[in-house]
């Protein structure tokens, strides 16, 4: 029986034009959760034209703000970044701010982590994809080609933002694009590093507002841009 010390867990969002729903989200998330001693939650507003960096200094632990809009990436690892000089936490949860992923799936998606079975989770939302509008399904589907080709990687949900890494994998990982590219390039660096990870089933909770967020087909070819150009730029 592995015997865990108490962790400490950093939870990040990545904002953009959520004032209306992201008190809502910092409310909901777990203040206590089985081996983990500390929970900070970080918000990073990136580029707000609303009021999303009052709402996040009022509801989470830290609020960041990137003075314009640099993208989902860029706004995930400004926070990664905070955490990782600031706090020093033993796991690094990320998820979007928009309401679409639950907070009670917090404690599943970690506790590979807290039992050192592996050094990443990604919280899957196609291994449970009821409800799911049919052109996030192709748009994912596209994406998880794409995911395939640039890492070697087959996995469910590539572009998945609910995720939970250890303090290990995020000393190896290193991210340079800045937009949604980024969720197929953490699966590279998983590849690079022989990283073990795990898909995790999520619940997604899907209001007008959750579907008018994320990535579009038309997002998908861009995607595939960019990181052919970061591929060779390397």
């Amino acid at each position: 029986m592995i015997v865990n010390k108490k962790l400490k867990l950093a939870i990040i969002l990545p904002a953009h034009n959520e004032e209306k729903v992201l008190g809502d989200v910092l409310e909901l998330l777990p203040k206590k959760l089985p081996g983990i001693e500390n929970i900070y939650t970080i918000v990073t507003d990136d580029g707000s034209s609303d009021n999303t960096f009052s709402v996040a200094k009022k509801y989470a632990d830290y609020a960041l703000r990137h003075k314009i809009n640099l993208g989902a990436g860029s706004a995930t690892l400004t926070g990664i970044k905070f955490a990782k000089l600031k706090l020093k936490p033993d796991i690094y949860v990320t998820l979007d701010s928009d309401g679409q992923h639950d907070p009670r799936d917090i404690s599943n998606l970690i506790k590979p982590i807290v039992d050192r079975r592996v050094a990443i989770t990604i919280g899957s939302r196609m291994l449970n994809a009821k409800g799911m509008p049919t052109i996030k399904k192709i748009t994912n589907k596209m994406a998880n080609l794409i995911t395939f080709i640039f890492s070697g990687i087959w996995v469910s949900d590539s572009q998945s933002g609910f995720r939970a890494y250890s303090k290990d994998a995020i000393n190896l990982i290193n991210i340079k694009t800045t937009g949604y590219e980024y969720c197929t390039e953490v699966f590279s660096e998983i590849s690079n590093h022989h990283l073990k990870f795990i898909e995790i089933p999520i619940k997604v909770i899907y209001s007008d507002h959750s579907k008018s967020k994320g990535q579009s087909v038309a997002n998908s070819i861009n995607i595939l841009i960019k990181l052919i150009t970061n591929n060779l730029t390397r």
